[in-house]
């Protein structure tokens, strides 16, 4: 190499490379009698450019994280997805400082779990597929004080549980704003959940918010935008063993609007729901209702004859929906966003403490002929509805936090 062929490095942006250069270039006036001097300083010269230009760059250095807690995971073999259906993993996070009635584990060392197995028993084998964990974003108006800001520490612990996975975290309001029904006050939704003015007492505002979340609201935000279908879990939820299906890819091959895994009962506003949904559940210029579903969640009161059509009663009959899969587009349907308008008028959330499986059974009676499957199949468990003494030991409160324990 020449000298006159150096003259192409240009290290006229920093001053010290340029005197260096030159200092350099006088030792090495003579490349012919010393090459190797020569190259070696050449080469030192470009790399000490190139960290100089990496520290002062505007442009960030973006590196892998490293888990500290390597032993809770193994490396997932390398897979090249060419075609994975367009789902993803939704969940809906606890309050920060709320306990569980299971031996006094924090509710975010559920959360923890949940993702946990969501990240070994699906992401590890399937997908991966996202998983939004949403959080409230006005925690400070929680009525019972047990909500809280999820901290950058937070997030990482979690996230330390799932390397198999891409975890988004999405702030949402839960207390105030679009959490709640439109033209109604806060002080009103308060004094129901108290049992005055004609409320059903029972549950808190986080709680019935939650269950009008999953009852559309949810459905229709943004993030879900690109995405074919969801699969909803709790914190409180597990999938408790390896899958031995893409459950997404069973959703598609079999042409399924909605999947659940078993079937439970509340009673809870029951008859204020049927009233405001049966306009719609049993009009049949909105949908044709399945017939199978139709028995399968409604009760016949009268066969009808020709001159009369029959009539049916809601009893309570629900999909237990803390696990469940459903298409995006048909909570966005305007036929169900009539269904949601008709709910906050007759304020069925927060006055009469409907809950959202309940708003499910309907929701599925006007999924017309499209198909609906039970999965019993499904490794999945939700707190000790399902798993009874063994849900919540105290090992998993040591498991969560380990040497981090009053962090």
């Amino acid at each position: 190499m020449t000298l006159q062929s150096m003259s192409a490095f240009n290290f006229s942006r920093r001053d010290i490379w340029h005197r260096n250069f030159k200092q350099w270039r006088r030792k090495c006036s003579r490349p012919t009698g010393r090459p190797h001097l020569f190259l070696v300083l050449l080469l030192v010269a470009v790399l000490l450019y190139r960290i100089g230009s990496d520290s002062n760059s505007e442009v960030p250095v973006i590196r892998n994280k490293v888990s500290s807690d390597s032993n809770l995971r193994t490396p997932r073999s390398q897979k090249v997805a060419t075609s994975i259906p367009q789902a993803v993993v939704v969940l809906l996070a606890p309050q920060r400082n709320a306990n569980s009635m299971w031996n006094n584990v924090e509710r975010f060392c559920f959360l923890r779990r949940a993702v946990r197995s969501i990240d070994r028993h699906l992401n590890a084998k399937f997908g991966p597929y996202p998983i939004v964990i949403l959080v409230a974003k006005d925690h400070d108006q929680d009525p019972t004080h047990q909500d809280g800001a999820y901290t950058a520490r937070d997030r990482a612990l979690v996230e330390e549980w799932a390397i198999h996975s891409t975890i988004q975290w999405q702030e949402i309001e839960m207390y105030s704003k679009d959490a709640l029904e439109p033209d109604v006050s806060l002080n009103q939704i308060l004094a129901w959940r108290r049992g005055e003015d004609g409320g059903q007492e029972g549950r808190p505002l986080g709680y019935q918010s939650m269950c009008r979340l999953w009852s559309g609201r949810l459905q229709n935000f943004d993030i879900l935008d690109g995405f074919d279908m969801y699969m909803r879990l709790d914190d409180d939820s597990l999938l408790v063993s390896d899958l031995d299906y893409d459950p997404f890819q069973r959703f598609i091959d079999r042409n399924l609007i909605y999947a659940y895994r078993r079937q439970a009962s509340d009673h809870w506003g029951i008859q204020e729901l049927w009233k405001v949904t049966e306009p719609h559940v049993l009009n049949p210029t909105v949908q044709k209702i399945n017939a199978a579903t139709r028995l399968e969640f409604l009760q016949l009161t009268s066969p009808g004859s020709d001159n009369d059509k029959a009539e049916y009663q809601y009893d309570g009959k629900q999909p237990y929906n803390n696990f469940h899969i459903s298409r995006v587009d048909f909570w966005r349907s305007p036929q169900w966003k009539s269904v949601m308008d008709d709910m906050d008028k007759n304020h069925l959330f927060f006055k009469h403490r409907v809950g959202d499986a309940n708003v499910h059974a309907m929701a599925l009676l006007m999924m017309g002929d499209q198909l609906i499957e039970q999965w019993d199949d499904f490794p999945y468990a939700h707190n000790s509805n399902d798993m009874g003494g063994e849900w919540g030991p105290k090992e998993w409160k040591e498991e969560c936090y380990g040497n981090r324990k009053g962090m």
